[in-house]
């Protein structure tokens, strides 16, 4: 028996190394197959597919001021009507000066006298809107229009805007006050200053003064100042 044993353990000693070599080397193998599979695995596994990435954002660019050139704008504002300087009644009459040769035109239906208004004034004409007795009238009804054309003689002779100044003057003097101030220019060619004034009574009156020669021509009115407008810048 004692002999059986030492057989035993001595084929084990001789045994051994190999059949743990074996067993390593089959362990190693174990492992490479492992390994191996595990790679194959991967290889045929399906590709996992990207995720989409969201588009760019588009880039705004930034939009440039208008640069300033300079350039006048244009206006968008209507200005004031400029007065006929045609009438605008259905029936006119022309009257023409024999002594100084000046003509205007006025409604039919007014009345025309040839009057003095003074030394300084020593011919001129009244209109009116309604018939009276002939002559210089005292009152005008209500509605009614009034109108003298005159050459007055003043000194400085032929000097317009003397004469416009003096007449300012002298409504600083009275307390009118001038409603509107226009330069003109008359049918003739005369340049000529057309005024709006308004006195302490609220009361509105035109004025036109030009020169003829060396003297003045002078339109003024009250009531429809409209129409005596048209007929002072008739004047020619």
């Amino acid at each position: 028996m004692k002999i059986l044993k030492q057989e035993l353990f001595t084929t084990a000693n001789v045994l051994a190394p190999s059949t743990l070599q074996e067993i390593e080397m089959r362990h190693s193998s174990f492992c490479l197959l492992i390994l191996f599979l595990l790679a194959l695995t991967a290889a045929c596994s399906p590709a996992r597919p990207q995720e989409e990435m969201p588009p760019p954002a588009p880039v705004v660019e930034p939009t440039a001021a208008p640069m300033d050139m300079g350039m006048p704008v244009p206006s968008t504002d209507v200005g004031p009507d400029t007065a006929p300087t045609e009438m605008v009644v259905t029936e006119i009459t022309t009257h023409t000066d024999g002594t100084n040769s000046y003509t205007f035109d006025y409604p039919s239906s007014w009345m025309l006298d040839a009057v003095v208004f003074g030394s300084r004034a020593p011919g001129g004409y009244q209109l009116t809107s309604w018939a009276h007795e002939p002559g210089m009238v005292s009152e005008v009804p209500p509605d009614g229009t009034i109108m003298n054309i005159l050459v007055q003689l003043w000194e400085p002779k032929a000097d317009l805007a003397a004469f416009v100044e003096n007449r300012k003057m002298a409504w600083d003097a009275s307390g009118i006050q001038i409603v509107s101030e226009e330069t003109v220019v008359l049918a003739n060619g005369q340049p000529a200053v057309e005024i709006v004034t308004q006195s302490q009574d609220s009361q509105t009156s035109y004025l036109l003064l030009s020169t003829l020669g060396e003297n003045y021509l002078v339109a003024s009115g009250n009531g429809d100042i409209e129409l005596i407008r048209q007929v002072a810048r008739s004047l020619r």
